[in-house]
């Protein structure tokens, strides 16, 4: 299998002609949600499937927002898998998906069918997702952090 990845962006900070950031793996497996919305087209997006969370900083979380928003609207009910530790996960559902700062699109349309999924993944433990085996490892960051291993 051939494993194409297009950088949407790779940039820390909001800059003009700087992307935040986020890589697309294939068509529907994306690293980051830093700049999805910014960089792809609404057909684009509506393929997106999964979503790789490296850690909670706005950087690389900003855009599971707004692509949940947008889902609910074009997205004709494909559901976006949200996949990272269980903590990392927390952060996002605490201070993001919360019915204050963002609609709780985890429970959105019903809590049984959310938009967004939370899916929990233990670190070192592969995961199968669309042919490849991916495993989250801890790294050094001021915050809970994973990398991923891609195979």
């Amino acid at each position: 299998m051939n494993m194409y990845v297009k950088v949407l962006g790779a940039c820390g900070s909001n800059i003009p002609k700087k992307n935040l950031s986020s890589y697309l793996l294939g068509s529907n497996i994306v690293f980051d949600a830093g700049n999805i919305t910014s960089y792809l087209g609404v057909k684009a997006q509506t393929k997106i499937e999964h979503i790789f969370i490296t850690h909670p900083h706005l950087d690389h979380i900003k855009d599971i927002a707004f692509l949940a928003d947008n889902r609910s609207i074009n997205g004709k009910g494909k559901q976006l898998l949200l996949y990272s530790t269980a903590n990392i996960l927390s952060y996002i559902k605490e201070y993001i998906l919360n019915d204050k700062i963002w609609p709780d699109f985890s429970s959105i349309p019903d809590p049984k069918n959310p938009i967004v999924k939370l899916c929990p993944i233990e670190e070192e433990e592969p995961v199968l997702v669309e042919g490849y085996t991916i495993t989250a490892y801890k790294v050094n960051h001021p915050v809970p952090a994973v990398g991923y291993l891609v195979e």
